[in-house]
């Protein structure tokens, strides 16, 4: 959260964004979002999951500035194959 423009405006930066994604079809399978108003947060990717949509989609994404959910920019950028 120390990266998110609104979370930095508000001097609000701890806590911290995940997802796990399935590497075979990039589908959200779970996350957890440790933040200011991270219930807000979560019903986004809560949509993608019912929506059986691939992380890819946010990956893409214009966000307006400044929001939190603008974290999901670098969040999404972010996904790498555990070894």
């Amino acid at each position: 959260m120390s990266r998110v423009a609104r979370a930095i405006e508000r001097d609000e930066t701890g806590g911290l964004m995940k997802i796990i994604v399935d590497a075979s079809n990039d589908r959200i399978l779970g996350a957890s979002i440790l933040s200011s108003e991270g219930g807000e947060l979560v019903q986004i990717l809560g949509a993608l999951i019912l929506a059986d949509a691939p992380y890819t989609l946010l990956k893409g994404a214009v966000y307006i500035h400044p929001t939190l959910a603008e974290g999901f920019f670098a969040l999404m950028e972010s996904v790498q194959p555990l070894s």
